[in-house]
């Protein structure tokens, strides 16, 4: 960057893992001496409010909406599109710096600040590029890479910033009981990231039913989502006697890293940089509806290193059950296995991207401490 910014307006939204390592880089910004103010630019989603409103960063939701094929989508595209540059008109100011989180948000931000020549930097979150940040990139100033990706930049890449309510900050033992938990017990972490995911939900509902022996002496934290029928779930482990805390939705996930010793989950980026943080053996089953598949991508390197196994979500309980139960059941029974992940786990790098990032967006303010 050639001159330090005023201001940094991250765009982006949607979902928790887009606005997320935005939330992580503000952190690092405001925490400096010579701080710069941020400001979100994000969806109109409730999720986007969950996840923003408790940081106290100035947030803008705009009603930017995903592109489709049927009439109504496009229309609603279109008409959003539109909207949505109107609104970041209006929020621009002079000495703006744009980074671009990703996701349908950021396009019409993007276009806007680029027709008033305001610098823009994308972040790229993931392995395999999707046709957004593609459009994105051609449009930024620069890409800074959070994971080796498919795009032609150089540079050896950051990771992926981690916000401070994911990030760990006691023992197991009293994380657990601060949520409800038995403290000495072996905790599994159930989660479909900031959404939910419900044939993650409807798997878990079958291999309680089927399997609930290769719980035992484990208690379950299941984040089922909003609408995941938490109430449904909490009588279905306590007719199994399995201990278990059922919440729709954490935002101090560092609460359930913390405590987990194995996990279930999806493997967008921000949930496997928080597994790969956490050291916690992973079974990853990958969003089933993306077409490139970049969730299994993501996991890569923890499947390489040893600490992971991707499991494909076949969606329908039954084969799930073949195929993620079989891996989940070998996770819970064979500690041996278990141990040996979490030693492949603790032998990966460690990475402070949201610092590193921070520091090259704004390289004249210093850091507190």
């Amino acid at each position: 960057m050639t001159s330090r910014p005023q201001r940094i307006v991250f765009a982006g939204g949607g979902s928790g893992g887009t606005v997320a390592p935005g939330i992580a880089i503000a952190e690092q910004l405001r925490d400096r001496t010579n701080a710069v103010p941020s400001l979100f630019i994000c969806s109109d989603r409730p999720v986007d409010r969950a996840i923003l409103e408790p940081t106290g960063f100035d947030v803008h939701p705009i009603p930017a909406r995903p592109p489709g094929r049927s009439p109504v989508k496009i229309m609603q595209f279109a008409t959003g599109w539109m909207a949505s540059r109107k609104a970041a008109r209006q929020l621009f100011q002079q000495g703006d710096h744009v980074v671009s989180l990703g996701g349908f948000v950021a396009p019409p931000v993007v276009s806007e600040a680029r027709s008033q020549g305001i610098p823009i930097s994308m972040l790229n979150l993931d392995v395999v590029t999707g046709r957004a940040n593609r459009w994105i990139a051609r449009r930024s100033k620069e890409v800074l890479e959070a994971v080796a990706s498919d795009l032609t930049t150089k540079g050896k890449p950051y990771g992926v910033p981690l916000r401070k309510a994911v990030m760990s900050s006691a023992d197991a033992l009293s994380l657990r009981m601060k949520l409800g938990l038995e403290g000495n017990r072996l905790t599994l972490l159930v989660t479909g990231a900031s959404q939910g995911a419900r044939s993650l939900n409807l798997f878990m509902k079958a291999f309680v039913e089927h399997h609930g022996d290769a719980l035992t002496g484990w208690q379950v934290l299941h984040l089922v989502g909003a609408g995941g029928d938490a109430e449904g779930f909490k009588s279905l482990y306590a007719k199994a006697n399995i201990p278990a805390q059922v919440i729709e939705f954490l935002d101090e996930m560092g609460d359930a890293w913390g405590s987990a010793d194995a996990v279930l989950s999806r493997g967008g980026a921000s949930s496997v940089a928080e597994i790969r943080a956490h050291n916690v053996p992973a079974l990853i089953a990958p969003y089933p509806w993306h077409a490139d598949n970049h969730q299994a991508a993501n996991a890569k390197e923890l499947v390489d290193a040893g600490g992971a196994v991707v499991v494909d979500d076949a969606i329908e309980p039954d084969e799930n059950l073949r195929t993620i139960g079989q891996h989940l059941q070998t996770l819970l029974t064979k500690p041996h296995e278990r141990e040996q992940m979490l030693s492949a786990m603790k032998s990966l790098p460690r990475q402070n991207a949201a610092e590193a990032i921070a520091e090259h967006l704004c390289p004249e303010s210093a850091h507190l401490g």
